[in-house]
Order: C-alpha cells, then sequence, then structure tokens
C-alpha cells in the first residue's frame, strides 16, 4: 500500500493531522496535493510557514516546526470509505507516534480525525467541540 510520510520530529511546534491521505495525493506522494484543494493557500495565507509552501515542497513544514500526518494512513478517494476497523487498527499508532514526538500543539483537521482518534486510541467516544481541546495527549 502506497501511502503518505510522516513529516514528524522531536520538537515541533504544531502537528496537523488529517483523517487520511487522498488516493491522489498518495499516488504523487504529497500531502494535499489535488489541484482544487485549499489547503496550501490557507495555511500561507495563515503566516504559520515562514515561506510559502506547496503540496510539492510539503517536506519542508519541518523547517517551520509544523509536522503533518494522518490518523488513518490507508489512502482513499473519501474519507467516507473508511470503516471503524481502519481508525481502531491506525489511531493507536497515531498516539505512539505522536508521544514519541511530543509536539507542542497537535491540531487535527476537523471533527471527524479528532473523534475517531479519542474513540480509538483513547477509548472516549465523544463528539468533540471545534477549538481548543482541554484533554492532552
Amino acid at each position: 500500500m502506497k501511502t503518505l510520510p510522516d513529516y514528524l520530529a522531536p520538537g515541533l511546534d504544531i502537528v496537523l493531522v488529517g483523517i487520511n491521505p487522498g488516493t491522489y495525493s498518495a499516488e504523487v506522494g504529497h500531502y494535499f496535493a489535488t489541484p482544487t484543494n485549499r489547503f496550501w493557500a490557507a495555511m500561507n495565507e495563515s503566516g504559520l510557514p515562514g515561506e510559502p509552501l506547496s503540496a510539492e515542497t510539503d517536506h519542508k513544514v519541518l523547517e517551520q516546526g509544523v509536522g503533518l500526518t494522518d490518523v488513518v494512513k490507508l489512502p482513499s478517494n473519501s474519507a467516507s470509505k473508511l470503516r471503524a476497523a481502519d481508525f481502531r487498527r491506525w489511531a493507536p499508532e497515531l498516539r505512539d507516534r505522536l508521544e514519541r514526538h511530543a509536539p507542542l500543539i497537535v491540531c487535527f483537521h476537523g471533527v471527524t480525525a479528532c473523534r475517531g482518534y479519542l474513540k480509538y486510541a483513547d477509548g472516549v467516544d465523544i463528539r468533540p467541540d471545534l477549538g481548543r481541546q482541554h484533554r492532552t495527549i
């Protein structure tokens, strides 16, 4: 199975966690590579990276103190294709990777990613509110 690499390292300021890689992104080997995806434009507009980044330069996020990964490392055309078994398999591995690298902040891309992580990595079955959470990893 071809998937995206984790861009993780010890001491990162923030790790951005998606649900799972898109099929196209996994095929070309870059995060948020679909031309219509607005992630990189929003990321650059946020001022988070010190220099503008794109799918082709995604590996440079580490130089900016930012990491990228996914809850489930199984690529699909839609996150709706994922099953509970996929989260059950991958969420504990994500927890282990996050604990090992200990970023200052973990930011999930939406409620679905966060909920899947919480349920299958921590055994907490809640629908988290958007925004800052009061739990830690």
